[in-house]
């Protein structure tokens, strides 16, 4: 049983020590992680008037063999379930905690050429690779990141850095022009790449995230949960979903996607979860016309579809066996309970919380790097 101190954060107005506190709610930046990884603890209290309380709360988390409190953070240690409990005098509040398997797939996103990031995106991107490590596992054979030795022009949005070695990816996160305001919100694209010899697939070394500076405003307006299921969603095109099915980069036999009679996609593995999940029969899995997400109104509100809902997006085992198509290697838990609209149709509820075109965005005097394209490329957009 680890115990620790954890000051309530303000959600209200002014409040004196002598007011009793009448509600607590325990708040983490993730439910899940991978074990080594962290994720960040937050009590919030009102007082008895409303106002916020001032007041601090003892956490106590057992069994201490899955998880620890340290400064403010439950550091992951062992798979299984924590149980996290939160005292305030007479007030006890819990929540749980829940720990998988470490992850084999080394990603790393980090600050590229530009304007320093926010603050309020630099605190997300380690629960982004974290999510995505839960589900990404390996990637095979190992590849050399050399953003020094890479002509300028195609230097991928990275700083100067040395050659390092990698079974995963290193994503360079930046601050550029895009489409402009209310379009794409942000866009993604690989930059490196590396594929086997010995079978079809194919796996990002490095790659760009780009957030649209006339957008950033609006971005920075979201609900924590909705920016973070960007970036989420952003990395997963970083990663090759949607531009690793082009057979201009990787031939895959029998093709991932198909054009004819309309844009669906064929990788056997996630059409597989598709057709388990269909309850009228077996029907396409269509796409956007691009390729780039899957169709909005045949998976609804799964998070590679091309809209952001105001309501929770869910990373759900077809995304993921869509990255397995590609040659990654991936989990087989850690995901988000979804079920696709009934017979396609998505319900009158789900509403885009950002109006932004579906389509592509061109990535303005980019170009990638020889090897994979040399020329303007159109990039999948938010």
């Amino acid at each position: 049983m680890i115990a620790g101190v954890v000051f309530l954060s303000a959600c209200g107005g002014e409040s004196t020590a002598s007011e009793p506190v009448r509600s607590a709610t325990i708040a983490l930046t993730r439910w899940r992680t991978g074990v080594g990884d962290s994720v960040r603890v937050t009590v919030t209290g009102t007082t008895a008037g409303g106002a916020a309380s001032n007041a601090t709360a003892s956490i106590v988390v057992e069994p201490a063999r899955v998880a620890v409190l340290r400064n403010g953070w439950l550091v992951a240690r062992d798979t299984g379930a924590a149980l996290v409990t939160a005292t305030l005098g007479t007030l006890v509040v819990r929540t749980t905690f829940g720990v998988v398997p470490p992850s084999a797939f080394p990603l790393e996103l980090r600050q590229g050429v530009g304007p320093e990031l926010p603050p309020a995106v630099a605190a997300q991107l380690p629960a982004v690779v974290a999510r995505w490590r839960e589900v990404i596992v390996g990637a095979e054979p190992t590849a050399r990141v050399a953003p020094d030795e890479w002509p300028a022009s195609e230097r991928c949005g990275f700083r100067s850095a040395t050659a390092v070695q990698t079974d995963g990816a290193i994503l360079a996160v930046v601050v550029d022009r895009l489409d402009g305001r209310g379009r794409g919100i942000a866009a993604a694209v690989p930059c490196r790449t590396r594929t086997r010899a010995d079978r079809p697939g194919v796996a990002t070394s490095a790659g760009l995230v780009v957030l649209d500076s006339a957008d950033l405003r609006d971005f920075l307006a979201l609900r924590d949960s909705v920016r973070f299921e960007i970036l989420l969603h952003e990395v997963g095109h970083a990663l090759g979903f949607g531009v690793f099915w082009d057979d201009d980069v990787v031939r895959f036999t029998p093709p991932l996607v198909q054009s004819l009679p309309t844009p669906s996609y064929a990788g056997p593995r996630a059409l597989a979860v598709w057709n388990r999940m269909t309850t009228t029969g077996t029907r396409p899995l269509r796409m956007q016309s691009t390729f780039a997400h899957w169709d909005e109104a045949t998976v609804g509100d799964e998070l590679m579809s091309p809209l952001t809902e105001s309501r929770a997006e869910p990373f759900s085992a077809l995304s993921v066996q869509a990255m397995a198509d590609l040659g990654y290697v991936v989990a087989s838990g850690g995901l988000d309970p979804w079920r696709p609209p009934l017979d396609g149709i998505v319900s009158t509820s789900v509403r885009p919380h950002v109006a932004r075109s579906g389509g592509d965005a061109v990535l303005h005097d980019f170009i990638l790097p020889p090897g994979w394209r040399t020329e303007r490329v159109a990039i999948p957009a938010r």
